[in-house]
């Protein structure tokens, strides 16, 4: 651009024209989804989360930021949680199946998203069967790409063990279960908590029998 400036009669016009370079930058929206968990194995009865992050790497702002996550056989919802995300849980949601769908305001070019949590509790699925929570960002803009738009995480389920024990009367209080102590009927104890190995994952609660016996 060239601007140049003239009045009346001067003595030098050599200072009178000033320009400028203006370099056009294509505008652009993509966003991007990660997450901060690798795949998992879990046993029936266990939760199962994905914790989608959206980023806005583009340089222009995206509008109507959405994310949608199918929730797959073998899985019911637990909870969904995400500061400044409005999420809602339906059976016919996503592509007329279960799933979550969340929504949030515009976020502006380089503006990162909170973490979603998206909890599930698995319910069914055979031993080596893999399950997939896939969480899937999109917009109302335009994006130039849509290749960075998918996380997944998998699930793998495993044979869960089995806990057996006795409550026992240590008559003779060495801490040693003997031959000749048995289990007591009618325990005063009637749970006994049997906590989980993975953190964040509920334990199991065991009943008493009257033999003093438990699984």
């Amino acid at each position: 651009i060239r601007a140049t400036v003239s009045a009346g009669p001067e003595s030098s016009t050599e200072n009178n024209t000033a320009e400028t370079t203006i370099t056009y930058i294509q505008g652009h929206v993509d966003l991007e989804v990660t997450t901060p968990l690798s795949d998992q194995e879990l046993i029936t009865g266990e939760l199962a989360s994905i914790h989608p992050i959206v980023r806005n790497t583009g340089n222009m702002p995206s509008e109507g930021v959405t994310v949608t996550v199918p929730l797959p056989a073998g899985m019911t919802r637990y909870s969904e949680s995400g500061d400044f995300w409005d999420c809602a849980f339906g059976d016919t949601l996503v592509d007329g199946g279960p799933g979550w769908r969340c929504t949030h305001e515009m976020l502006r070019a380089g503006q990162t998203a909170a973490q979603l949590d998206l909890v599930a509790t698995v319910t069914g699925g055979d031993p080596g069967d893999v399950l997939t929570l896939a969480a899937t960002a999109s917009t109302t803009s335009t994006e130039t790409t849509l290749d960075n738009n998918t996380v997944r995480t998998t699930f793998t389920v495993l044979q869960a063990a089995t806990v057996r024990g006795t409550v026992w009367l240590d008559s003779d209080r060495d801490g040693v279960w003997d031959a000749e102590e048995s289990g007591i009927p009618g325990a005063s104890i009637e749970y006994i908590a049997v906590n989980s190995q993975t953190a964040g994952q509920p334990g199991i609660v065991a009943t008493i029998n009257p033999d003093g016996t438990y699984v």
